[in-house]
């Protein structure tokens, strides 16, 4: 039995329209996976940028859930309330000044990686290394509940950590380092600042400015700690004390609070190092300059150094008037000695004695505090 002309025709249809279909399948099908592959590539793209961004400063936890938001939205820039962790060594840019440059970077090296190590296990993520110093987010870029209170914990980690840092320096025959922490809770944008070519996570705001001026206030040793960061922190903060400074920029005084330690963590609790500071037999004769962003004023004031610590001293103006401010830095000229720069720290007896803490001296004045004291010099 013959087939019908037009039935064949009819298949002969059908089977060419399958076919053309099965050809704009494949061509679906090669242009899908193509598509795939280059979005594959991109979010490898993706993925390297944010390690190379990340990865350095923050611990792989983080990384990977930076890399699980979708459309990087953690890069962009948006508004949001973190804690800053300012950090910087004290007197260090003296004693760059008399090493050679390849010991200064051994020194570096040490001390940035001790304290990047403490700065990822207490969960922050550093912002900048800026030469000695180091800014650190708590908060961002992933959110965190407590971020204050957890950049205490960092900040009294890391003065533990210069334990550590201080015996890789005696046993590589370097002097001894001090650091000063600033800390300040505020609204900030974060974000990726920069370009395709060089690009760096970063906060930007008010808030970050205080920090830094914060840590310019401190001492080696010293946790410093805006209003903002003390209420966000919560209960169970040990203080050494308070006072108020007016920072540049600001619209009025603030409150600094010096940090002691915190209730659940005893063992990160600091002690006060001027302790052993002794009355002097007669008091000692000084010039005192005030240092206004690092500009020594042109005229002196006479004054007389009543106490004297291995970090420290009391002073009182001879012609009794008005102690600097505190946080003041000061520059003294001590009479057959030497010279020294220091910190204001507190006012004593009414206002009429001032403490500073020395932030650099001269191996003539270190030699005559080790005397004095009862000693050793570095």
């Amino acid at each position: 039995m013959s087939v019908p002309p037009s039935i064949i025709d009819e298949y002969q249809k059908r089977i060419a329209e399958l076919e053309r279909r099965c050809q704009d399948l494949e061509t679906i099908i090669e242009t899908t996976s193509e598509h795939a592959d280059f979005i594959e590539a991109e979010l490898e793209k993706r993925n390297q940028f944010i390690r190379h961004l990340f990865g350095r400063y923050v611990t792989q936890e983080v990384v990977d859930q930076i890399l699980s938001m979708p459309d990087g939205q953690t890069l962009v820039g948006e508004r949001r309330v973190i804690t800053i962790l300012s950090s910087d060594l004290r007197g260090f840019t003296a004693m760059a000044e008399r090493l050679p440059a390849e010991d200064i970077i051994r020194i570096l090296n040490c001390y940035l990686g001790i304290m990047s190590d403490v700065i990822a296990g207490s969960g922050g993520t550093i912002g900048a290394f800026l030469g000695d110093g180091i800014v650190v987010y708590f908060g961002a870029p992933i959110q965190m509940e407590n971020h204050a209170r957890k950049a205490l914990i960092c900040a009294l980690s890391m003065q533990a950590a210069m334990t550590r840092v201080n015996h890789e320096m005696r046993e590589r025959g370097y002097p001894a380092l001090e650091m000063g922490i600033g800390l300040n809770t505020g609204d900030v944008v974060v974000g990726n600042v920069g370009s395709e070519q060089r690009a760096q996570y970063g906060a930007v705001g008010g808030a970050v400015n205080l920090a830094f001026r914060i840590e310019s206030y401190s001492v080696g040793g010293d946790v410093l700690a805006s209003d903002a960061t003390l209420r966000a922190a919560g209960e169970g903060v040990l203080l050494w004390g308070s006072a108020q400074a007016f920072p540049k920029g600001s619209p009025g005084p603030i409150t600094i609070f010096s940090i002691g330690g915190l209730d659940e963590l005893p063992e990160l609790s600091r002690r006060h190092s001027d302790a052993t500071a002794v009355e002097l037999p007669a008091p000692q004769a000084a010039n005192i300059w005030p240092v206004l962003e690092k500009t020594v004023a042109p005229n002196p004031s006479p004054g007389l150094i009543l106490r004297l610590s291995a970090k420290g001293a009391t002073l009182t103006f001879l012609e009794g008037g008005a102690p600097p401010s505190m946080f003041s830095n000061l520059r003294l000229d001590i009479t057959g000695v030497g010279e020294a720069y220091a910190k204001v720290t507190a006012h004593e007896d009414a206002g009429r004695r001032f403490v500073v803490r020395f932030t650099q001296h001269s191996p003539a004045v270190e030699r005559w505090i080790a005397d004095v004291v009862n000693v050793p010099s570095s």
